[in-house]
């Protein structure tokens, strides 16, 4: 999973990562969904694509978390991200897994404009916010973070 850039619709490796898709690859599953979810236009086909692999791969929970908080959909985000802290135990597991995605988002989101930007909303902002960072944050505001940082740079 270091290359992603590589899986894009333009690539000479596009038909094979597709075989795996289609195969149900855990991993080829979690990438498509990240690219296509990673696209502003194609957020909910890329939501719909990670859902099927979320509850058994960490980085496919936590991309669906991200995405679902930076949606606004609260109500679908609470199983994800009871999910994730099953699979993830500690903060520092959880910042690895996110940095990992948040590279992969990097690698694989289309350049236009900073749509995120201007669409982004968090329904239920966490009580702890004003207490917590990024760096020095809890399970609760864990999720924010991230998605303010698809906000910012996305």
């Amino acid at each position: 999973m270091m290359w992603p850039s590589l899986l894009q619709p333009e690539s000479t490796f596009r038909p094979y990562f597709e075989l795996l898709v289609e195969r149900g690859s855990i991993p080829a599953v979690y990438l498509e969904g990240v690219r296509q979810a990673s696209n502003f236009v194609t957020v909910a086909q890329g939501l719909s694509v990670m859902t099927t692999v979320a509850l058994s791969d960490p980085f496919a929970c936590f991309a669906t978390g991200l995405f679902l908080t930076c949606t606004g959909n609260h109500l679908d985000f609470l199983p994800i991200s009871e999910k994730f802290w099953e699979m993830t135990p500690t903060l520092e597991a959880g910042h690895a897994v996110a940095e990992m995605v948040m590279y992969h988002i990097n690698q694989l989101h289309t350049e236009n404009a900073r749509r995120w930007k201007r669409s982004w909303r968090f329904v239920h902002p966490p009580s702890c916010v004003g207490q917590c960072t990024f760096h020095h944050g809890c399970r609760v505001c864990f999720f924010y973070w991230y998605a303010r940082e698809i906000a910012i740079f996305y």
